[in-house]
């Protein structure tokens, strides 16, 4: 009995990691099966990158956009809402013009506030897709400037 209760302890703490699961979708785990059989989906639309963007109807009313980036195996690398400001005036009074990153296991969960807009936005993304993300849009940025050099 002596021996098993370490596993124990070990089985479930393994068992109780988890990526973060905005409105109960977990990163890096939920496919866009699972998705479509648990939200309306709105609009599908080629990510411009790779995958596929998924609108989808969120069922929260304080929630007034709901973005699901699925990755070209179809799994979840990112959740995007768009919330009213209103419904976290303690986030807005300590951001204002702030952005807060916060990070979970192999996923980052960003916080975005302008005070030039009404709404902020809380990003659900993997690590792996963030990085994959900024690399891209750097190699663009890149050739945008080679392109403007040349032109001059």
């Amino acid at each position: 009995m002596q021996n098993l209760l370490p596993l124990l302890i070990i089985f479930f703490c393994l068992n109780t990691y988890s990526n973060p699961m905005p409105l109960g979708l977990e990163l890096n785990k939920t496919t866009n099966i699972d998705l479509t059989k648990k939200y309306k989906i709105i609009n599908k639309e080629p990510n411009y990158w790779q995958g596929y963007n998924y609108y989808i109807e969120p069922n929260e009313k304080a929630i007034s956009k709901a973005l699901v980036i699925c990755n070209d195996f179809n799994v979840i690398e990112a959740v995007i809402l768009t919330i009213d400001k209103n419904k976290f005036e303690e986030f807005y009074n300590i951001l204002k013009d702030k952005v807060v990153t916060f990070k979970d296991g192999e996923c980052l969960i960003i916080l975005e506030s302008s005070e030039l807009n009404t709404e902020m936005e809380l990003v659900y993304i993997t690590n792996g897709f963030y990085k994959e993300f900024l690399n891209k849009l750097d190699k663009e940025e890149k050739l945008e400037q080679e392109q403007m050099k040349r032109l001059l």
